[in-house]
């Protein structure tokens, strides 16, 4: 898949609140489960695994089973300035935005996954820990999937689970209790024609070299965005009565379009040696400009980026403290093959995170029953946020390969490019294109 088609992608999938009840065919649900699946987890755990719903019995027990959920949710905002709240959250009966959708398929994992020696030893020492890494890998399996509805024209919805709505799901659906039911999607022909998302402009997030503190958001400066988004978003949530339902005419092209974005996946995390020439310029706009388009909860876009591409940055990157990091027991069970690759790419993207939108009100309170509480949401925006740029560099024809930063590197990070205390770094990317033989 080409870049071009990838970000068309992109810019074309957007949450659907309301659906057509058209049945969706068989063989489609099974490519987006192909899809979902096409994705290398950390240390090669795959912790996702996708259950279909489709009896109408069982989809209007779930259905009636989220007004409980949402009725939590809706005194908690109560708390929040009318508006900041999210929209849906305005009244003290709503129906579901996804209750006509003819499919839902969770999104479902076991952490027993991630208590292998291995991978609890690996990452204990990251930001979020094993638990972060957990939600980024249930996170990344389902964007992927989710992007496939959009290749074959389908609309989603991604509608993250509380502990308590966790509980009367899995009774209904006699699922183990040691299963987590991390999102629930809902899948089916829009019943509307979606409007664009609005994303933040890409000078606003992009930093070159080093942190620019002319772009650094105050609390107050948090605060007016939540306030104009709501404005901005807010008939994304509440009008779709009035809109024009959507007719498909691309469904033949799509069976094509989703064998390339399959091939896409298979290429993103295809990790291989980097060639010495430089990545130029005009690669790391779209790349980052297709990041920007990130499905993101509540649209909060949490996420900055510090491109690294000269030679000093670089070095500063593996020295001192950062570089016997690199060496620490966090990074011992990485191939020391894929290390040395990592050391020697021409660019590297800092994938930053801040994680006040959500505490201030977009989805701090109303999350703070769903399985790792508010974190949780963030985290998933951040995988996110990785997950794109690894599609967008493979659809430039570039390799990229993800590292995760223990606390030790990442304090040392934020004092060499001047990174302020309150942002986090997700991961580091390295990118340039494979070296040939």
């Amino acid at each position: 898949m080409n870049y071009d088609d990838l970000l068309n992608i992109l810019h074309n999938r957007v949450s659907v609140r309301r659906f057509d009840t058209t049945a969706v065919e068989t063989g489609t649900i099974n490519s987006l489960l192909e899809a979902g699946d096409r994705i290398l987890a950390a240390c090669d755990v795959k912790p996702c695994q996708f259950q279909i719903i489709q009896r109408e019995q069982d989809r209007r027990q779930i259905v009636n089973s989220w007004q409980e959920f949402y009725k939590d949710n809706f005194y908690i905002e109560q708390t929040r300035i009318d508006a900041l709240r999210l929209p849906f959250l305005r009244k003290a009966e709503a129906e579901p935005p996804f209750m006509n959708a003819p499919v839902f398929i969770l999104a479902t994992g076991n952490r027993k996954a991630y208590d292998e020696e291995k991978v609890a030893n690996a990452f204990y020492h990251q930001r979020g820990g094993a638990e972060a890494l957990y939600m980024r890998d249930m996170a990344t399996a389902t964007f992927s999937l989710i992007l496939a509805t959009t290749i074959l024209g389908l609309g989603s919805l991604w509608v993250s689970v509380g502990r308590n709505w966790d509980t009367s799901i899995k009774s209904i659906l006699r699922l183990p209790a040691l299963t987590d039911i991390h999102t629930l999607i809902a899948v089916g022909y829009p019943g509307y024609q979606p409007e664009e998302s609005r994303r933040r402009k890409m000078a606003d997030m992009v930093h070159k070299e080093e942190y620019n503190m002319d772009l650094y958001r105050t609390q107050e400066d948090i605060v007016d965005f939540l306030h104009n988004l709501r404005k901005i978003t807010e008939p994304h949530y509440l009008k779709t009565e009035g809109r024009k339902k959507i007719k498909n005419e691309n469904i033949a092209y799509s069976a094509k379009r989703l064998s390339d974005y399959l091939n896409l996946l298979d290429s993103a995390y295809n990790e291989t040696a980097f060639a010495e020439n430089p990545v130029p310029q005009e690669y790391i706009t779209r790349i980052l400009e297709a990041s920007r388009w990130t499905m993101s909860g509540a649209n909060a876009q949490p996420w900055e980026f510090l491109i690294v591409q000269e030679k000093v940055g670089r070095e500063r990157i593996f020295s001192s403290e950062g570089g016997s990091a690199l060496q620490s027991e966090s990074l011992k069970n990485f191939p020391s093959s894929e290390t040395g690759y990592f050391r020697n790419a021409p660019a590297y993207v800092l994938v930053l995170g801040d994680r006040r939108p959500f505490q201030a009100t977009v989805l701090g309170a109303s999350f703070l029953q769903t399985d790792g509480a508010g974190d949780a949401i963030y985290y998933k925006n951040m995988a996110n946020a990785i997950h794109t740029i690894r599609l967008a560099s493979a659809s430039l024809g570039m390799s990229t390969i993800c590292k995760s930063v223990n606390r030790q590197w990442e304090d040392s990070l934020k004092s060499v490019f001047n990174i302020p205390r309150l942002m986090d770094i997700l991961g580091i990317i390295a990118l340039g294109f494979p070296k040939t033989k």
